[in-house]
C-alpha cells in the first residue's frame, strides 16, 4: 500500500511502465512467429529450392524481423531511461502505439507466408494474433487523429508534468484547437542549456 491520497498519482506513474511491458509482450509472440517462419521457409521447397530463396517469400520477414528488432530495441531505450530515474512517456507513448501494431501486422505475414495452413489450429500464429489483437484495445491510435492525439497528450504532460500537483484540485482550460497547443509547445525555446 502506498500514502493515503497519492494513489492517483503512483497508479499513472506506473502507466509508462506498464506500456513498454505490453509491447514487450506483443514484440515477443511476433519474434517467436518470424523465427518459426524462417525455420518453414528454409525447409518448403517450391520449384526445386526452399521458400526462403525467393525474395517474394523472404522480403516482408526480413521487413518484419527489421521493425520488431527497432520496436524491441524502443522499449529497451525507454526503460533504460526508467532505471536511470529519467522521463520516459513519449518512449511508452510510441510502443504503445508501435508495438501491438507492428507485432500484429508480422505475424499476419507469417500466417499468410505459411498460407492457409498458417490459420489452422495446428499452429499457434492465428492465436497469436489474437493475442496481440487484445493489446490493440485503443484501436484509436491507429488512425492519424488518434497518435496525433497520443502526440499532444505526451507533449503536455512533458511540459505540465514538472508543475502539475496531482493531488491537488487543478482547473485546466482545453485548447480549442490541439494543433495550436503543440505549435505552441514547439516554439518555446530550449531552457536546459
Amino acid at each position: 500500500m502506498g500514502q493515503e491520497g497519492k494513489g492517483f498519482t503512483e497508479v499513472m506513474q506506473g502507466f509508462d511502465f506498464s506500456r513498454i511491458l505490453i509491447a514487450l509482450q506483443c514484440v515477443a509472440a511476433a519474434q517467436a512467429s518470424i523465427d518459426e517462419t524462417w525455420e518453414y521457409v528454409k525447409e518448403r521447397q517450391a520449384m526445386g529450392a526452399p521458400l526462403a530463396q525467393y525474395q517474394g517469400v523472404s522480403f516482408p520477414i526480413v521487413e518484419f524481423e527489421t521493425l520488431i528488432a527497432a520496436c524491441r530495441q524502443l522499449c529497451y531505450h525507454g526503460l533504460a531511461l526508467r532505471d536511470a530515474g529519467q522521463p520516459h512517456t513519449a518512449e511508452s507513448a510510441m510502443v504503445k502505439w508501435m508495438g501491438p501494431k507492428t507485432s500484429f501486422d508480422a505475424i499476419h505475414q507469417c500466417i499468410l507466408t505459411f498460407g492457409h495452413y498458417g490459420w489452422s489450429k495446428d499452429l499457434p500464429h492465428q492465436q497469436r494474433l489474437r493475442d496481440v489483437m487484445g493489446e490493440r484495445s485503443e484501436a484509436w491510435l491507429d488512425s492519424p487523429r488518434g497518435l496525433a492525439a497520443d502526440r499532444f497528450v505526451s507533449a503536455i504532460e512533458g511540459v505540465v508534468a514538472e508543475d502539475f500537483d496531482f493531488d491537488e484540485p487543478q482547473e485546466l482550460e482545453a485548447p480549442e484547437d490541439p494543433a495550436d497547443a503543440l505549435n505552441e509547445i514547439a516554439d518555446e525555446p530550449d531552457t536546459d542549456d
